[in-house]
């Protein structure tokens, strides 16, 4: 049997350093905000300045939150309560608006 995973532990001990998870991944993202930066520049229209509303969806999206706002600090960050599944439950809502029309 593996070792557990550090899934809903709120901290890790890193050479015998207690290590809040929650705020390693905060700083974690804004590690990648350059790439990030990067590739919305390059598969966005280049109007992205305007946007009121970014909702951010998908696992770790609430670790991404301070970065994106950082990067559109006139719209409103929008993240699901539950944003791992988010994409899944409205691409479910879509299909089946699409089915019904």
């Amino acid at each position: 049997m593996g070792r557990p995973g550090i899934a809903g532990r709120k901290f890790i001990i890193s050479d015998g350093i207690k290590v809040d998870i929650d705020e390693l991944l905060g700083r974690a993202a804004y590690s990648v905000k350059p790439a990030l930066c990067n590739h919305l520049n390059c598969s966005m229209p280049k109007k992205i300045e305007g946007l009121d509303c970014v909702v951010l969806t998908g696992g770790g999206a609430k670790y991404y939150r301070e970065v994106v706002k950082d990067m559109f600090p006139r719209a409103d960050i929008c993240c699901p309560e539950d944003s791992v599944t988010a994409n899944a439950k409205g691409f479910w809502r879509w299909g089946t608006e699409d089915l019904t029309q």
